[in-house]
């Protein structure tokens, strides 16, 4: 059984999150010194704070590891009222356990992933959607709201 690709994604999710990827810095170095006022703070109308989205991420990702683990019950979506946690509720809950979701989902990403071989890739977790085209999906939405998070924090510490 073969595992090449599937390790290649497991490093994609190590070198985003705390890696040194190329375009700059990782996800853990963004949001690794916030304070919470900081975190939770919407620097213009309209834009998300940076607590809002990495619980959004976290969300997403979630879909991911639910499928790795055999679960097909959760259906992640744009409609949830998880997908964008509002302030007040993700104020309740705290920075620290907002960010402490999103580095166990880490873990859970690579040990889940690391188990697999590249058999699962094609196979389908949806009608017509495949493990290959979910994985890629989670990484591309990471990068994304990487970039996104450095926009904020810029607006923010102005």
């Amino acid at each position: 059984m073969s595992k090449v690709r599937i390790l290649r994604y497991v490093e994609n999710f190590k070198e985003i999150y705390d890696g040194s990827p190329w375009y700059g810095d990782n996800i853990v170095t963004k949001i690794g010194n916030l304070t919470n006022d900081t975190a939770f703070t919407r620097p213009v109308q309209g834009m998300h704070s940076v607590a809002e989205v990495v619980s959004h991420m976290t969300y997403w990702r979630q879909s991911l590891i639910s499928r790795l683990k055999g679960d097909s019950t959760f259906k992640a979506s744009v409609d949830s009222e998880d997908n964008w946690k509002d302030l007040v509720r993700l104020k309740a809950m705290g920075w620290d356990t907002v960010r402490n979701a999103l580095a166990e989902s880490q873990e859970e990403l690579i040990r889940l992933l690391s188990q697999q071989s590249d058999d699962i890739l094609d196979k389908e977790y949806s009608d017509g959607s495949t493990y290959d085209y979910l994985i890629r999906g989670v990484i591309g939405h990471d990068i994304y709201h990487s970039g996104q998070i450095g926009l904020i924090r810029k607006f923010v510490s102005q």
